[in-house]
């Protein structure tokens, strides 16, 4: 899941003429550092929400299928890279989606806020709930619309 999700990554800077210049690996996974200023507002978007988007694409080509665990694997690491935490791409979208001045007010505070952040989600089962539920609801609505394909495909 990880693999695929920064090959759409890669594959969306490749199609948008991005330069990948380094790749970083850290505890929350791997980083592509890119060429700053060589995208367009619109590609930057399309490249940071590249990685969720195969993810989401693999669970709903995954679930259908009865391959529950690998569509959940997926969906769990979509959503996950969306929290709003330095270096996920949920920070990245961020970035890009709020007003400076309320950016440099978050990036102010961010480490008190990921700390109390990282403190919910390790000592509570909040993340766990989050995720169980948001994969649930995905999986039970992407098998009530393709529920009638899998037996199509299947037979394939």
């Amino acid at each position: 899941a990880a693999l695929l999700h920064e090959l759409g990554h890669l594959l969306a800077l490749g199609l948008l003429g991005g330069r990948v210049r380094a790749l970083r690996i850290s505890v929350f996974g791997a980083e592509l550092v890119t060429s700053a200023g060589c995208l367009s507002y619109p590609g930057e978007l399309a490249a940071t929400l590249a990685g969720p988007a195969v993810n989401l694409l693999c669970g709903f080509v995954l679930a259908p299928l009865g391959a529950w665990t690998a569509a959940g694997a997926h969906l769990a690491l979509g959503i996950f890279n969306l929290l709003p935490i330095p270096p996920l791409d949920g920070s990245q979208l961020l970035q890009s989606l709020v007003p400076g001045r309320y950016l440099r007010w978050y990036y102010d505070h961010a480490q008190a806020i990921n700390a109390v952040f990282l403190v919910v989600l390790l000592f509570t089962d909040v993340f766990d709930s989050l995720i169980g539920r948001l994969s649930g609801w995905i999986l039970e609505g992407m098998y009530a619309v393709t529920g009638f394909i899998a037996p199509a495909i299947l037979m394939l």
